[in-house]
């Protein structure tokens, strides 16, 4: 009997043994997360306005305004190929929206298309993250001027140019005219 006793003292021993090791660390990681003391209260998500919000799509003057507002409301992301365009397919791309800007003179003093050095960015508004876009940024040289360069991948576009020496000689005249002619280039 005493033997019998000692079993049933060892099952039993086993049994709380390994209810404490299954059930502690279950209510140790509820407690940790807040759920057995109702601290994280759960959000009900509505998801008619997600799809609706991930619809929205930028215009190309919202894109352009995405562009200037500078880095305090945008985060960039590098990203290894864009969506639409290999890095020969955005340089080809970036290369034919450059011809089109007149004061660039890209026909005569142009650089070749592998000399434009550019890489995708996701580009996501700090504010309103449904308004994403993703851009090729970068640079390139002519006539000894550096330029920085955006071009936008959904439409093909040119968003910015800006010549990247300020100490270039007539700077700002010239960043006004390609400016302007970016401007017209921009709504034709």
């Amino acid at each position: 009997m005493k033997h019998r006793l000692s079993n049933i003292r060892e099952i039993l021993a086993v049994i709380v043994v390994t209810g404490i090791i299954t059930v502690v660390p279950y209510i140790y990681f509820q407690l940790q997360e807040g759920h057995l003391l109702g601290m994280k209260p759960e959000i009900p998500v509505d998801t008619v306005e997600i799809q609706k919000s991930n619809a929205e799509q930028l215009n190309l003057e919202q894109r352009r305004d995405m562009i200037r507002t500078g880095e305090a409301d945008v985060e960039r992301i590098s990203l290894k190929t864009g969506n639409a365009y290999s890095l020969y397919e955005a340089r080809k791309q970036c290369y034919r929206e450059l011809c089109k800007i007149p004061a660039l003179k890209m026909d005569i003093d142009g650089p070749v298309q592998r000399e434009i050095d550019i890489s995708p960015q996701l580009l996501v508004n700090a504010k309103v993250p449904s308004y994403s876009m993703i851009i090729w940024s970068g640079s390139l040289e002519i006539k000894d001027i550096p330029y920085k360069i955006v071009l936008d991948e959904d439409s093909g576009k040119l968003l910015s140019i800006q010549i990247a020496d300020e100490n270039i000689k007539e700077y700002e005249k010239l960043q006004e005219v390609f400016e302007k002619e970016l401007e017209e280039y921009f709504y034709q």
